[in-house]
């Protein structure tokens, strides 16, 4: 029953602190520009809340782009929101660089070490993460399992979740 109550609840326009908690997260998350690209579209913005008032969802133009994890106060990203802000975090941020054909041949939900071709130095475990081919072009939207570091003198073993995979 509690559960039920806490998903009936309708998206409206954030008001002007959530709008400043949308932009500080996705400015710590996925650099200035994203965040700023968001703040510019604060007038198609909607959210869903949970029934303690926090953020569940950003919607856009009534369609999920960010959903917002409570307990680590982070943004996961849906399809939409990825496309979106792709092109806008700088190439050197949040991405994991790797081989296509060994990608679309043996990765389902997890991607595993030897697809890896580079990584970006800023990735921590648990970030959320683009997973793109060695040209540049978005393939998934995942989560680190492990840093930079880690992932870099891996041979074997998972490297991200892939959450949303773009075909």
């Amino acid at each position: 029953m509690y559960l039920e109550v806490a998903r009936l609840n309708t998206s409206s326009s954030p008001d002007i602190q959530e709008i400043a908690q949308i932009y500080g997260i996705l400015y710590y998350q996925f650099g200035r520009e994203a965040a700023e690209e968001v703040l510019r579209r604060s007038l198609e913005l909607r959210v869903t809340r949970y029934s303690s008032g926090i953020i569940r969802e950003v919607h856009m133009s009534n369609i999920p782009i960010l959903y917002h994890n409570p307990k680590t106060g982070l943004f996961t990203l849906s399809q939409r929101g990825a496309i979106l802000l792709f092109p806008l975090v700088p190439e050197d941020r949040k991405r994991i660089y790797i081989k296509r054909d060994i990608f679309e041949k043996y990765t389902k939900k997890v991607l595993l070490a030897p697809a890896v071709a580079r990584v970006t130095e800023d990735i921590r475990a648990g970030d959320e993460v683009f997973i793109v081919d060695e040209s540049g072009d978005l393939l998934a939207v995942g989560k680190a399992l492990a840093s930079a570091v880690e992932i870099k003198v891996m041979k074997r073993g998972k490297v991200a979740l892939v959450r949303r995979e773009h075909r």
